[in-house]
């Protein structure tokens, strides 16, 4: 299983477009998810991009910089091959749909995700040092690292 290593930072208008603009201003695309929770685990259906992931998350570690283990697969057989299915089969889920622009630079992948209530996060995901190199040298390094997930940020009770 892998462990996935991230920080998740939200930040004002200008911040968010000077970022997404210095790295090439990668094209937003809709991302519609469902969340649910098996105890500390968590089970996401995603559709974005014409793709379908399916996504399990193992509980997160007590640390600054997020680490949990991640199982992640594209689905292709057709129980699931559509948002609204998943929906009706996975009932007390939480759904959500963000925009998102996704970009590679050298070791790290960048996040740019804005919520439904239009608050504006930049994700770094990668290797722990990189993501640290990363932060400061996109000038991110002042603003807090968010430690909830974007299911609490939009007010999903458990």
């Amino acid at each position: 299983m892998a462990i996935e290593t991230e920080v998740k930072i939200q930040v004002d208008d200008e911040t968010f477009n000077r970022v997404h603009n210095y790295l090439d201003k990668p094209k937003f695309y809709t991302q519609r998810n469902i969340v649910y929770m098996l105890g500390s685990t968590v089970m996401r259906y995603r559709d974005e991009n014409g793709h379908t992931l399916f996504t399990l998350k193992g509980p997160r570690q007590d640390q600054e910089i997020t680490k949990r283990e991640e199982i992640e697969s594209e689905l292709t057989w057709k129980m699931f091959s559509s948002f609204d299915k998943a929906k009706q089969l996975m009932p007390g889920a939480f759904y959500y749909e963000k925009l998102r622009a996704t970009t590679r630079i050298p070791y790290c992948i960048i996040c740019f995700d804005i919520l439904e209530n239009g608050s504006k996060y930049i994700e770094l995901e990668g290797e722990e040092d990189e993501i640290i190199r990363h932060r400061k040298n996109l000038g991110l390094q002042d603003f807090p690292i968010e430690k909830r997930n974007y299911q609490e940020l939009l007010g999903w009770k458990k």
